[in-house]
């Protein structure tokens, strides 16, 4: 299992218990979803990574007739055990946007470079995040 930090993502027991929690009560949206008290609020997934995951989401979400997935009533991520429940989904994100071995050269990353070419062009450090600790 993965935990997500500022420097990417670190196995169980790595993580940094500071970043489990975050408030912008600032923002002009906040609280941005009903059902959390704004006191136990967390931003930290301000925009769900477990969008991607479609209907594997394990979120309360619904798809409108358009086709687009509608997150408005999820409260999910931003309650007190959101940091864990997006934790806990991390590892399908990781198979679904890992290079399957029948890729086509040039489907990730940038034309047959590596991820770290990729990355160095973009300005980016091994973690993959613009101004992660590793890129200091």
């Amino acid at each position: 299992m993965f935990h997500i930090n500022r420097g990417g993502l670190h196995k169980k027991g790595e993580a940094m218990e500071n970043y489990k929690f975050v408030q912008n009560r600032r923002c002009e949206f906040f609280p941005c979803h009903k059902g959390v008290s704004p006191e136990q609020f967390n931003c930290l997934f301000c925009f769900c990574p477990l969008y991607a995951l479609g209907d594997q989401c394990g979120g309360s979400f619904r798809y409108l007739e358009s086709g687009v997935k509608d997150c408005t009533r999820c409260i999910r991520p931003h309650n007190k055990e959101g940091y864990e429940f997006v934790a806990g989904k991390i590892d399908l994100l990781v198979e679904m946007a890992r290079k399957k071995a029948d890729d086509p050269p040039g489907t990730r990353a940038g034309k047959d470079e590596t991820e770290n070419e990729h990355n160095e062009k973009a300005g980016m450090a091994e973690s993959g995040i613009p101004g992660s600790q590793a890129d200091q």
